[in-house]
C-alpha cells in the first residue's frame, strides 16, 4: 500500500495529513491546487496505530521533503498526527518552522 502521494515538483515544502480512518486521498483536490505554488506530499496514513502513523509521517517527511515544511492536518489528521508528531520529536531534531505549522 502506498504511504503518500506527491503533487507538483520538488522541493516538497507542504505536507497534508487527512482526517478519519479510511479517508485516504480526499485531500487530493487541495494538494493539486497547492501544488501550483509548491511541491506537496499527501501522507495517506496506512498504519493502524497513532504511534505508527506518527512514525510514518516522520519517515515520509524525511524521505521526501526539503525542510523546513508547512504541515497541514485536516480534522482527525490534525488531532491524531500533527499534534502527536510535534510533541513526539524534539524540535532540535527536525528543522521545522514551528510557527507556521497548523
Amino acid at each position: 500500500m502506498e504511504s503518500s502521494r506527491t503533487y507538483g515538483n520538488p522541493p516538497y515544502k507542504v505536507v497534508l495529513v487527512h482526517g478519519g480512518p479510511g479517508a485516504s486521498g480526499y485531500l487530493a483536490p487541495l494538494a493539486i491546487k497547492l501544488s501550483e505554488g509548491a511541491g506537496v506530499v499527501e501522507v495517506l496514513n496506512s498504519a493502524s496505530t497513532i504511534k505508527d502513523q506518527t512514525y510514518e509521517l516522520y519517515e515520509e517527511i524525511i524521505r521526501q521533503c526539503d525542510l523546513p515544511i508547512i504541515l497541514i492536518g485536516h480534522s482527525w489528521g490534525m488531532v491524531e498526527l500533527d499534534i502527536c508528531f510535534e510533541v513526539s520529536k524534539p524540535r532540535e531534531e527536525i528543522d521545522f518552522d514551528w510557527s507556521r505549522t497548523f
